[in-house]
């Protein structure tokens, strides 16, 4: 038993002290910084700070924060941003509700009358459009006067059947800043072609003229886009991919915010993006390359070398299955 009590109370000791060590420590580091502060002291437990060995580090490291602070710089990445010196919330809290300003009605008048003149075409020749497969927005079906309102050009308010404002968010994006948020819109039930327009709208969240119901930027597509990826490193290059298996790179900063396309090839692919991935890896100079891998229905993985603006891919797979 005296053991027993023995042990018991060495270990409650044992607690004590680390309390008061712990205690004793950060009150003397705070009393080293308020010497300092007052006294210009520069002694410390570990001896005097060596002003050569730290001017010599510092002089190491400034051409490469340099280099990033001309680079952010340059491309506006803090334009606008105000420092938000809350304390961090305990609980998620909705900030905003993002939406899209684009007319995706007025920017497919064009293209819809042209499949509806396709569709009426097959019709009399006696073919169905699901047979066809040409159009697959629309099943043919009948639709109320409310839903019929909604395919009407608000400019003229001619009635277009087959259009639409109903697009999804299909893919987003931030930036490596966190300052900038993609989103691609598109429709989900395409089992052809793609001919309709849609849009990744860019939303700068740290302009002071920023708000959530209007994108900064609006970048037009010619056909749905699936995908949308940025850059790790640079917070202006965005990805995107298409249905009709496309591959774009943007600048979000840009008047004209286009880059590249790749091409739609036997090589390329030519049906959905499924993914954009970006990967960096140091080559055998130890140089650091950035890559762009691609997926799509089509069975395809892409390798994709940023150098090259998406003239060809440097690599690629094709998935099968597997015999036997």
């Amino acid at each position: 038993m005296t053991v027993d009590i023995f042990y018991a109370d060495a270990t409650i000791n044992t607690k004590s002290a680390n309390r008061e060590i712990a205690i004793q420590t950060e009150s003397s580091k705070n009393a080293q910084l308020a010497d300092f502060r007052n006294n210009g002291s520069t002694e410390d437990a570990a001896g005097p700070i060596d002003w050569d060995r730290l001017a010599a580090w510092m002089d190491s490291k400034y051409p490469m924060i340099k280099a990033m602070l001309d680079a952010n710089n340059e491309r506006g990445t803090f334009a606008n941003y105000e420092v938000i010196w809350d304390d961090e919330r305990e609980e998620i809290v909705e900030q905003y509700a993002m939406r899209t300003d684009f007319d995706f009605r007025d920017a497919n008048i064009a293209v819809q009358k042209a499949l509806n003149k396709v569709r009426e075409s097959e019709v009399s020749n006696g073919e169905t459009v699901k047979e066809s497969g040409f159009d697959d927005w629309d099943d043919n079906a009948k639709v109320s006067q409310k839903e019929e309102a909604k395919t009407a050009n608000k400019a003229t308010g001619e009635v277009v059947k087959g259009l639409d404002n109903d697009y999804q968010a299909v893919s987003l994006s931030w930036n490596v800043n966190g300052s900038t948020l993609a989103v691609a819109y598109g429709k989900t039930n395409h089992t052809t072609w793609c001919e309709h327009c849609s849009v990744v709208s860019v939303f700068n969240v740290f302009r002071r003229d920023f708000n959530p119901k209007k994108a900064t930027v609006n970048i037009e597509v010619s056909n749905c886009v699936s995908q949308v990826s940025f850059h790790p490193t640079d917070p202006l290059i965005l990805a995107g991919g298409t249905v009709n298996g496309e591959i774009y790179l943007w600048n979000v900063n840009s008047e004209e915010p286009l880059m590249h396309v790749s091409a739609i090839d036997e090589y390329f692919h030519r049906e959905a993006i499924c993914k954009l991935i970006w990967v960096r890896q140091e080559n055998l100079n130890l140089q650091v390359m950035t890559s762009l891998v691609s997926t799509s229905t089509d069975g395809k993985i892409l390798v994709w070398r940023y150098e090259d603006k998406l003239k060809y891919p440097i690599k690629g797979y094709l998935l099968g299955k597997k015999k036997g």
